[in-house]
């Protein structure tokens, strides 16, 4: 069961980032288009209150498929505002209706938003490694070194002209997302794995985060068998177990005694007492065009970069072609920073009124790391 993650350890709530969004999950769907859109226009009829549809590619092993090349297949993802009360029992009717536990019948997962409380432990986390275009593949193959992971893979763009000027060198303005869900104990090892391959001097390659998800259905697992995660009552006031694999210092790491018992002890009790994240992921949709606007505002907060992904959205749970003709299209931009610049950004975002149409949402960000060795935070 899910509950309403509201408690906020500020004396001023107004000034928390955890109070300038709305209390709406995401209920997020990745399957073959035709079918994304049919569980996202079932979700619409049973609360969900709109839905944007990305454009994204699936990824399959094998050795004979990768031979054929047909290891990449055609995948959509549909992302929903639900009642974060209504999530769980709205994720379990469309596995009921769709069937998500058969093989190639997809994935659909709840994300909460982020909270003044530490992050709960969560059974199912997410990684995700923003990159060059045409190096997604190359994340997968990684991945898939440590464990037989599924994946997606978003078609995105940076923003170029920010980070040429605050880093003062040419990245590649095309991006790939992409997207691997995997039980949180495994987390790590796909994380690292993906990290230490991808390294490089050469600053703009991306970065690399994990973030915790509250329910998933048709998880891939290496047995071609799926599974069904809700979050565990008795997990609920835990940390997360990729909050405490954030990387320490090298000065740290030549202790000897860095994982004696003693410490492990003193890192678990430390976890577990009440603290916000350091890094928030901040997501604003807005009409096309507006994305640069967005950015620069976020600039000016001292926020540096973000990648945006273009999309349409529709409130209709029907598809006939007049609601089609209806649909918005919409821009979303994804920004990395720490709480109190992400907090600057939307007030900046808040005051600006930058766009007829503006929603947020604030998830936690559990591990954020740069591939670009040569570049700070």
């Amino acid at each position: 069961m899910m509950t309403n993650n509201t408690t906020c350890h500020e004396t001023n709530v107004e000034t928390s980032i955890f109070h300038t969004t709305d209390e709406k999950a995401i209920l997020s769907i990745i399957s073959t288009p035709k079918r994304t859109e049919a569980m996202a226009l079932f979700a619409l009829e049973h609360g969900a209150d709109s839905a944007l549809f990305i454009n994204a590619s699936g990824t399959i092993s094998g050795n004979l498929l990768n031979l054929l090349g047909l290891s990449s297949v055609k995948r959509s993802l549909a992302v929903l505002r639900v009642d974060i009360e209504e999530s769980v029992e709205l994720l379990r009717k469309i596995e009921d209706q769709f069937t998500l536990s058969r093989s190639m019948g997809g994935i659909a997962w709840i994300q909460n938003p982020a909270t003044a409380a530490p992050p709960p432990s969560t059974e199912y986390s997410m990684v995700v490694a923003i990159v060059n275009a045409g190096e997604g593949r190359l994340v997968v193959e990684q991945a898939r070194r440590s464990h037989p992971v599924g994946a997606s893979i978003l078609e995105a763009v940076g923003s170029a002209d920010h980070t040429r000027k605050t880093f003062n060198f040419e990245i590649v303005p095309e991006k790939e997302i992409v997207i691997i869900i995997s039980k949180t104990e495994e987390c790590r090892a796909v994380r690292d794995t993906i990290y230490q391959a991808l390294r490089t001097e050469k600053p703009g390659r991306g970065v690399l985060y994990t973030t915790g998800i509250n329910a998933v259905s048709g998880i891939y697992q290496h047995n071609d068998d799926y599974s069904t995660f809700a979050e565990p009552h008795h997990l609920k006031s835990k940390t997360g177990v990729c909050e405490k694999d954030l990387i320490v210092d090298e000065k740290a790491t030549s202790q000897k005694d860095l994982l004696n018992e003693q410490d492990v002890k003193s890192t678990s009790a430390s976890s577990e007492s009440p603290k916000t994240p350091q890094y928030v992921g901040l997501i604003a949709v807005t009409d096309r065009g507006h994305a640069a606007d967005i950015v620069a505002c976020a600039e000016a907060a001292g926020g540096r970069g973000a990648t945006i992904m273009h999309g349409r959205e529709t409130s209709s749970p029907f598809d006939s072609w007049l609601d089609k003709l209806a649909q918005s299209t919409r821009d979303s931009v994804i920004i990395i920073s720490e709480e109190k610049t992400a907090q600057a950004i939307l007030s900046e975002l808040k005051a600006n009124k930058l766009a007829p149409y503006l929603r947020t949402f604030v998830f936690d960000v559990r591990d954020f790391r740069l591939f670009s060795y040569g570049v700070s935070k």
